[in-house]
C-alpha cells in the first residue's frame, strides 16, 4: 500500500519535479541551513537506486486513496505528530518564502493521511512520474467482488488508483481486500514474479556465485 509509494520513490528519475509540484520557488532559492537543505534535497528529489532492478506494488495508491479524504482519516491525520527536525525545516521553509502559497506544510496537510488524498500535491506529482526504463514493473490489485473495474475498489483503494499503464504485468485479485498480502493467488503471484527474475539473471553473479536454474527448482 503505502509502501508501495516508498517504492516508487527508489525507481524514478524525479530531477525537480516533485519539489516544483509542490512548491512555487527552487529550493536553491529559499534561506535555509546546510541541514535542512541536505534533508529536503534527500527527501524531495530521488534518484533510481542502481541495483533494484525490479518493483512489485501490491494495493498501492498510486493516485491516492478515497479513504483519506473522509473525515476520521483527517481526525486522525491531525493527531499525528512531526519529528523536531522536520519540524525546523518547515519553519525555516516558510521563514524563508512566507509566500510558499502552494507548499501547504501544516502537519495534518503533510501527513502520512492527507498524503495518500487524490487531491494531495505531492501524490499527484509522484504519480506522474514515470519508472525508469531499465526497472521492471508489477502491479498486484486486490478487488471486492465482481463488477466493472473501473468502479471496483478494495475497500481502501480504487481499482484506478492502483492501475499502472505500462506495467509488465498486473493481476487483479478478486475477492480480496486491501490487505491482500495474505491472500494465496497473490503469495503465488509474487513467487511467479520472483523465479522469473531468477531465471533471467541466473547466469549473472550474485553474492560472488553463478545461479544454475537447479537452485530454484
Amino acid at each position: 500500500s503505502q509502501g508501495g509509494l516508498l517504492a516508487k520513490m527508489l525507481v524514478v528519475e524525479s530531477g525537480d519535479k516533485l519539489w516544483k509540484g509542490m512548491a512555487s520557488r527552487p529550493l536553491s532559492d529559499l534561506r535555509l541551513t546546510a541541514d535542512a537543505r541536505t534533508l529536503l534535497q534527500e527527501a524531495l528529489f530521488p534518484s533510481p537506486m542502481p541495483d533494484v532492478r525490479e518493483v512489485v506494488f501490491i494495493s498501492t495508491p498510486q493516485h491516492g486513496s478515497y479513504m483519506a479524504n473522509f473525515s476520521l482519516a483527517r481526525l486522525v491525520g491531525r493527531m499525528v505528530t512531526f519529528p523536531l527536525t522536520v519540524r525546523e525545516v518547515t519553519k525555516q521553509v516558510l521563514a524563508s518564502d512566507p509566500n510558499v502559497a502552494r507548499l501547504n506544510m501544516n502537519p495534518w496537510r503533510v501527513g502520512s493521511v492527507y498524503g495518500m488524498s487524490p487531491h494531495s500535491l505531492f501524490i499527484q506529482s509522484l504519480a506522474a512520474l514515470p519508472v525508469v526504463p531499465d526497472v521492471r514493473t508489477h502491479s498486484i490489485i486486490p478487488v471486492l467482488g465482481n463488477g466493472p473495474l473501473q468502479d471496483a475498489d478494495d475497500g481502501v483503494v480504487k481499482y484506478a488508483s492502483a492501475h499502472v499503464p505500462d506495467v509488465d504485468s498486473e493481476l487483479v485479485v478478486r475477492h480480496s481486500g486491501h490487505s491482500t498480502q495474505s491472500n494465496p493467488i497473490t503469495i503465488a503471484e509474487i513467487r511467479r514474479i520472483l523465479r522469473n527474475h531468477l531465471l533471467r539473471t541466473q547466469s549473472e553473479p550474485l553474492d560472488g556465485g553463478v545461479i544454475s536454474q537447479s537452485d530454484i527448482t
